[in-house]
């Protein structure tokens, strides 16, 4: 009889993070055609894509909720996409389209988005002072942007690699 023991080969688990990383400017060029809409009415940016995901602005002129701030605009970044758990981190910043001075900006740092209502959007209901954006826009071409600079974080599957791949791998040969 030969010997019986065996052991199994060493493996070994990578995961790969990737974060993509990019601006996006929504223009808002009628504020004041657009305030008096009602409080949690809002218009949309056009989509925008990173990461592989689809997302877009809510920007709610008249503020997104009646019980709080009701002299505040609200802005959101709303995830667009099936998948679920969506790491990312975003900053929303209200910027004078005159000088592109920045007058207000709100970050947050990893968020998790999902499809489902109440968790593929998170922003701010106290964005910008509403008197503050009607001054802003009557003054210079009559419009403001709103600046989201997102980073989505993507993580590949993990490789399995047995232990004696991975060390020439590692050495060069």
């Amino acid at each position: 009889m030969g010997d019986s023991s065996w052991t199994s080969p060493e493996i070994t688990s990578r995961c790969i993070t990737e974060h993509v990383t990019a601006t996006f400017d929504y223009k808002v060029s009628n504020y004041l055609e657009l305030k008096g809409k009602g409080v949690g009415k809002f218009v949309t940016s056009p989509v925008f894509r990173v990461g592989g995901y689809d997302w877009e602005i809510m920007f709610y002129p008249d503020g997104s909720n009646k019980d709080h701030h009701h002299d505040e605009a609200s802005c959101y970044l709303r995830y667009l996409g099936q998948a679920k758990g969506v790491s990312a981190k975003f900053t929303l910043s209200l910027v004078r389209t005159d000088g592109q001075e920045q007058v207000d900006s709100y970050s947050l740092d990893d968020f998790v988005f999902n499809p489902s209502p109440g968790s593929n959007n998170w922003g701010y209901a106290t964005f910008a002072d509403r008197s503050e954006l009607k001054s802003m826009s009557r003054v210079g071409d009559g419009c403001f942007t709103i600046r989201c600079v997102l980073t989505v974080r993507k993580e590949s599957p993990p490789l399995e690699l047995p232990g004696d791949l991975e060390r020439m791998l590692g050495d060069g040969r």
